[in-house]
């Protein structure tokens, strides 16, 4: 599925297509169609012809027992890497947190229901499901004891809206201005 287990982060990457690839676009369909980069190659400032890093969209997933039910619990994130899979260290806290900073309740929603898409495309009922975990070759097989139902929201889960967390752009009047 192009995704890769990143052990350092302990979440999962997605990859280039093909190694040489410089970007990697995934088409989906939620409310309407749209095309998500999920992974780029960004090169360094003073030499085009070099990579400075690589970002690819990440998530965390966790499975969690409650009342009987298995429910897995996605976590949006980014990594940057130095090489396509190692951590780059030069990178990966600056970019990482710039991310975060300009993302809105909004866009982690939409993280969620893209990754909730492209793995859920596994269908017991419909014969097609894909082998989520791959064991060897290219082949992929059908499994037939696990598979995503419905993507659900948590409930009484605390809710902190975007106003009071981002920070706001203000306008300056001429009084803060002379003190500026």
């Amino acid at each position: 599925m192009g995704i890769n287990w990143q052990n350092e982060e302990k979440e999962y990457i997605f990859m280039p297509n093909e190694a040489g690839d410089t970007i990697r676009e995934i088409t989906w369909k939620d409310l309407k169609e749209d095309t998500r980069t999920v992974y780029r190659q960004i090169p360094d400032l003073k030499d085009a012809t070099k990579t400075y890093c690589h970002e690819h969209f990440a998530f965390g997933a966790r499975f969690y027992l409650l009342n009987g039910s298995w429910f897995l619990s996605i976590t949006p994130d980014w990594f940057y890497s130095s090489d396509g899979y190692r951590r780059a260290w030069y990178a990966i806290e600056d970019k990482r947190k710039y991310k975060k900073g300009v993302e809105t309740n909004q866009s982690v929603s939409t993280h969620v229901r893209f990754i909730y898409s492209f793995i859920s495309r596994n269908d017991p009922e419909k014969q097609h499901q894909l082998e989520l975990l791959p064991t060897t070759g290219t082949t992929i097989y059908p499994y037939r004891f696990l598979w995503l139902k419905n993507l659900e929201e948590a409930e009484y889960m605390p809710s902190l809206p975007d106003d009071d967390w981002k920070p706001q752009a203000t306008a300056v009047n001429d009084d803060q201005e002379s003190l500026l």
